[in-house]
């Protein structure tokens, strides 16, 4: 489950990757509804394909760690590559 989780740190990464880009780079201050924005769209991703995964009882072990198990491959390729 935490595993799944931490799937939102790209998200985090291009988030402040665009967040720099408009204060350095443009000038521009973004509103505190677009960090809002931000913050939502990462912990929205990240959290919905964990329930997703532990509701649909895909979770166990898989190879080194816990994670969505072999009969499951496909939505391991889904959750984790988008």
């Amino acid at each position: 489950f935490f595993m799944q989780m931490g799937i939102g740190a790209p998200f985090y990464n291009l988030c402040l990757a665009i967040y720099y880009y408009l204060f350095i780079v443009k000038n521009i201050r973004p509103s505190p509804n677009l960090e809002r924005c931000m913050h939502l769209v990462c912990f929205s991703f990240a959290f919905s394909t964990a329930i997703a995964g532990l509701a649909m009882g895909m979770f166990g072990y898989a190879a080194f760690w816990c994670w969505i198990t072999a009969e499951h491959n496909i939505f391991r390729y889904l959750f984790f590559h988008g």
